[in-house]
């Protein structure tokens, strides 16, 4: 059995996006991959980072670029040495904030430029989007290969690409011609997600860091044009998806895709149908340079969800996946998304078991008793919704919420009504009870929910956000009237899972869920029917 080699895969930097950018993530980047490699034997094989390198290419392109190439050999500095690196452009590094024309090459084309030792810069052969990486630059037991997928020269608005057939079949033929024997599995660079991925496959268009104007059209105008044009899968697809997977099947040996793009760490593995074909397993790294919002909003300080970077341990034909989440001064928590085995032609899956190893922080509890109640001046169409919190830490820590509810809302915590601006609050972790109201902050009836959410998204219900490890995590709702049905879920915002959970009704109506030993970045929702009035 051969060594054991590794791959980092790094992806939606967005270097420049935010002023606090390198100490609130970049530096625990840094930090989360030195303590990884204190484990190691050796530095990893390749340092990949797929696309979204920087913001906006609008930045000054000089001075983008030494802060790239500082953040680089920071980056390889921590893994210890001058790890092999390859880089793709994304669509932000293409276009004005990732949407706008025009297309830019410059930034991308400084940084290939620049002189740093051991990186390969991809797209720089356009109109042309496949290149072979020679196997001296990365010793691993793959071939490699990448595709720019971030090519979009048309068009006044678009945060999509193209992935095209051409390309790929050239790429195949290219691997023979390098002496390739078509039995080894190929590894594939992309910005672009292949198919939609959970969780941002119904998000809307993010269009909060562009002019008002823009977004007021964006979240009003296209949607009246095209149905459902205001989510993000209408422009932020890859052109020419569906046949560069069937392209990919067709190279009939086991494929393995890295991208990002949509900021959320998941994966797929795709069979072949046919004896000809191959498996392709699809890797989506989440954001390694910010912390995310859970929701779409125009808030600026809303709960956030940790950055996070895949691990790829690869030994000769075994491949296994973790995603580690980090932020802050907190240990990185690792958790296993994937083990495959090439044979022959297809990927063997050892499925996995969610394990959480290093645990960055530990709740003893983490409860919400939520009550509906009329809404005053509005008992038609809207619930209050009067929340009673209480969280317990195991050690000392700060514990933050975002006041999610529908638009119009008002906030009362203890009397005080909270700025709408921030819709943030901080919880105690002494185990105390905590209250707030928000007002009119859930839809009571369909019409008030189609209003308020779109057709595409009428249910109302509540949830429970564990950011971190708990030991029980319980979520309550009251006053829900008997005639609706309620269902609960548990979201898995990681590998983003939405899985039926169960919930029990008490003889006097008290709705509740309780999932013990819940694992971080999960939600607990309890959803059900708004009322349909006889008019409606």
């Amino acid at each position: 059995m051969s060594k054991l080699q590794r791959i980092v895969h790094l992806s939606d930097i967005h270097l420049g996006a935010t002023p606090d950018q390198e100490t609130a993530v970049l530096d625990p980047l840094v930090r989360a991959l030195e303590t990884l490699r204190a484990e190691w034997d050796a530095p990893p094989s390749l340092l990949a980072i797929t696309g979204d390198l920087y913001d906006t290419p609008e930045a000054d392109v000089a001075a983008a670029t030494r802060r790239f190439v500082a953040l680089l050999a920071a980056i390889r500095g921590a893994l210890g040495g001058d790890v092999p690196t390859i880089a793709i452009p994304g669509n932000h590094d293409r276009r004005t904030a990732g949407l706008l024309l025009p297309f830019r090459e410059d930034i991308i084309e400084a940084l290939a430029t620049a002189g740093v030792p051991g990186l390969i810069v991809g797209g720089r052969q356009l109109p042309f989007l496949a290149e072979h990486v020679p196997d001296a630059f990365h010793g691993l037991p793959f071939a490699v290969a990448l595709i720019d997928s971030s090519y979009t020269p048309s068009g006044a608005v678009s945060a999509g690409g193209l992935l095209r057939e051409e390309d790929l079949l050239e790429l195949a033929e290219t691997l023979v011609r390098s002496g390739d024997d078509g039995r080894r599995p190929l590894l594939l660079l992309t910005h672009h997600h292949i198919i939609p991925t959970p969780v941002t496959d119904t998000s809307r268009i993010d269009a909060d860091t562009t002019n008002p104007v823009l977004r007021w059209l964006a979240h009003n105008v296209l949607p009246n044009i095209v149905s459902y044009a205001d989510h993000e899968e209408w422009m932020m697809t890859a052109l020419g998806a569906g046949s560069a997977l069937s392209t990919l099947q067709a190279f009939g040996r086991p494929v393995f895709v890295l991208h990002g793009h949509k900021h959320y760490p998941t994966v797929r593995v795709l069979r072949g149908s046919l004896k000809d074909q191959g498996d392709v397993v699809l890797l989506a790294a989440g954001s390694a340079g910010l912390a995310l919002a859970l929701d779409d909003g125009d808030e600026e300080n809303v709960a956030r969800l940790w950055p996070s970077f895949h691990v790829i341990d690869v030994q000769d034909r075994d491949v296994k996946v973790r995603t580690v989440a980090y932020y802050g001064p907190h240990t990185p928590a690792r958790r296993e998304l994937l083990h495959v085995t090439a044979e022959g032609q297809s990927w063997k899956i050892d499925p996995t078991d969610d394990r959480i190893a290093h645990r960055s922080a530990k709740l003893e509890w983490n409860r919400s008793d939520v009550t509906l109640r009329p809404c005053s001046g509005r008992q038609d169409s809207r619930w209050d919704l009067l929340a009673v919190r209480s969280v317990r830490a195991a050690t000392a820590m700060e514990y933050s919420e975002h006041l999610r509810a529908a638009s119009g809302a008002s906030f009362q915590v203890e009397g005080a009504r909270v700025d709408p601006e921030t819709r943030s609050i901080d919880l105690p972790t002494d185990g105390s009870l905590y209250a707030y109201r928000l007002i009119g902050g859930a839809v009571r009836t369909v019409r008030e929910a189609i209003r308020e959410y779109g057709a595409s998204d009428p249910y109302e219900g509540v949830e429970l956000l564990c950011r971190y490890e708990s030991a029980e995590a319980r979520l309550t709702l009251r006053g829900l009237p008997g005639t609706s049905i309620p269902f609960g879920s548990l979201v898995d915002l990681t590998r983003g899972r939405a899985m039926p959970h169960p919930i029990t009704t008490r003889d006097d109506g008290v709705i509740e869920m309780v999932v013990k030993d819940c694992g971080p970045r999960m939600q607990l929702r309890i959803q059900w029917r708004p009322e349909r009035p006889a008019s409606v």
